[in-house]
């Protein structure tokens, strides 16, 4: 089984072999419909990202070049799916326009993996308002990790960031001034 949370190159890239097939041939291949949808459309509209044009064609090139070849393969879900016992997909958008989140549960213990909506250690984190380069849409990713950040710190739910330092996995907790701490790697829990 594969989730993909979004179409971005290192996401997406080991789900292709080199000579253009399946990595995974076998397995069934998960994604929100949002984001299937967008890469596979006639006209993706990266424009509102601040990446450069050069940046932005090689992120379409490498996606539309990929999807088709999966495109049999994966399951197009809604946002909340559980697509496998105790993972849920929850649509987080701004990275990309379906990039997800999942929810993992297993009993009383949760884990949310957050993918990319903290794509480094400090700055997501501490200002979820500036609009890094790979975000594809600054304004709605700056909303969705205020209010994702929010609820995490509330709820002391245990977090995994793809992209955050080994381990990855934390706790986020809210300072007086109201901004995200980027301590993940003071409170981390192996």
């Amino acid at each position: 089984m594969v989730f993909l949370s979004h179409g971005h190159p290192d996401h997406l890239g080991g789900l292709v072999t080199a000579d253009n097939k399946p990595t995974y041939p076998h397995a069934q291949h998960f994604v929100l419909k949002t984001e299937f949808d967008f890469w596979t459309s006639p006209n993706p509209d990266l424009s509102p990202g601040l990446a450069s044009a050069e940046l932005k064609k090689y992120v379409l090139e490498f996606a539309q070049k990929r999807f088709p070849v999966l495109k049999d393969r994966f399951v197009r879900i809604d946002d909340g799916t559980e697509f496998t016992p105790g993972f849920r997909a929850m649509l987080a958008p701004g990275h990309t326009p379906g990039h997800s989140i999942v929810d993992i549960q297993s009993g009383s213990e949760r884990l949310l993996h957050i993918v990319d909506l903290a794509h480094h250690q400090v700055v997501p984190l501490q200002k979820p308002a500036w609009k890094p380069i790979p975000d594809g849409d600054p304004e709605p990713v700056a909303q969705t990790r205020q209010r994702v950040f929010a609820q995490i710190a509330q709820d002391r739910t245990r977090v995994f960031g793809y992209h955050l330092p080994f381990p990855g996995l934390g706790h986020i907790r809210v300072l007086g001034s109201g901004t995200v701490d980027p301590g993940m790697s003071t409170e981390v829990r192996i």
